[in-house]
């Protein structure tokens, strides 16, 4: 008793459709099939799109038991290495002190100067921008200085290009033929690897020479080549590389597109923008000049938080998530067998 809905072209299948538009994707087959669960074939891959509230929260208490995170293979073949891939999100979870509250609060000043150059060299001196792009090449920034501490414009542009290329063809069917999206994320793939690895190794023999205390700023990078796991082996240049771009992934759509929108309500709301604009202000006043903003201060941004978070409501930067079933079970009165991939959809909450 398999969910109702159709699996589209074969290799294809309804991958075109889904990539276009996820939301109206959903909704349409939702209205279609069931305002609970259809079946579709997306990235080559037989997939249950379980929508509602309900089901985010069946997905989500869940994990380890009947799912675990699954990576489209124009990721996992053409961005990761093969040792290890499929354990990349069991890494994202382990509690490095990189991640803690007590260490973000350091990266708020360097924020902040790279927050202010990118709008004084890619902003300020145009009448009109588009946003996203540029949301999207200062997201990638960022990431960069803060999990690997590679703030040289040159050598992000040569990891940002061929990334932008695998983004391109993240959730296209895995047709590796000459022009199609696959093909370039596979090109793309193997030189950001082969970066990344460049970059592991002289990080490693910067830390055998100077030792991790005196390199100053203490990135991603540096604490997974001094951390070990319970076994007390340490990671291998594959899994930290593996690791980083899981990083670079997941910060990268979701940021930039938090952006976006709260740069586009700002502008349809112009007494919210109004009120943004004068707190910013204040606080600005409070600095010395050139002095960079710290945690305190980002502590005082209350109306600029809900207004973002407000955006985030409005526009979740997040489209959904996607699982691989691990066995078989039952949901809404349907059975989703074995090995099937299930996705579920931000936006079909409020539907």
């Amino acid at each position: 008793n398999l969910p109702p809905g159709k699996t589209g072209w074969p290799v294809l299948g309804e991958t075109l459709a889904f990539t276009s538009s996820p939301e109206k994707f959903v909704h349409d087959r939702m209205n279609m099939h069931s305002s609970d669960i259809f079946k579709t074939c997306i990235a080559g891959e037989r997939m249950a799109v379980l929508c509602g509230p309900s089901a985010n929260k069946f997905i989500f208490s869940n994990e380890t038991k009947l799912f675990n995170p699954w990576w489209p293979r124009s990721v996992s073949q053409a961005l990761l290495f093969a040792k290890n891939a499929g354990k990349i999100s069991s890494f994202l979870e382990e509690d490095h002190s990189f991640l803690k509250l007590d260490s973000m609060q350091n990266y708020v000043p360097i924020m902040d100067s790279m927050a202010k150059d990118h709008v004084d060299t890619k902003w300020s001196n145009f009448d009109e921008v588009k946003v996203h792009p540029l949301a999207k090449e200062f997201t990638f920034a960022l990431a960069c200085r803060i999990f690997i501490n590679c703030g040289n414009p040159n050598r992000v542009r040569d990891l940002m290009v061929p990334f932008f290329a695998v983004a391109e063809g993240i959730m296209s069917a895995p047709v590796n033929f000459p022009g199609t999206p696959f093909r370039g994320a596979v090109k793309g793939g193997k030189i950001i690897k082969q970066r990344l690895l460049e970059i592991i190794n002289e990080r490693k023999m910067e830390i055998a020479e100077k030792g991790i205390v005196n390199l100053g700023f203490q990135d991603l990078l540096s604490m997974l080549l001094v951390s070990s796991l319970e076994d007390g082996k340490f990671f291998s240049p594959e899994e930290i590389a593996n690791k980083i771009i899981g990083y670079l992934i997941a910060s990268f759509y979701t940021t930039s597109t938090a952006i976006t929108f709260v740069l586009n309500h700002l502008a349809e709301y112009p007494h919210v923008y109004d009120k943004v604009l004068e707190e910013q202000v204040e606080i600005a006043k409070s600095k010395e000049a050139g002095e960079m903003l710290k945690w305190a201060d980002v502590q005082k941004m209350k109306y600029t938080w809900n207004a973002v978070c407000e955006s985030m409501r409005l526009e979740p930067p997040a489209q959904g998530a996607f699982k691989e079933v691990l066995t078989d079970f039952n949901f809404a009165g349907f059975n989703i067998p074995k090995g099937w991939k299930v996705h579920s959809q931000t936006t079909s909450n409020g539907y």
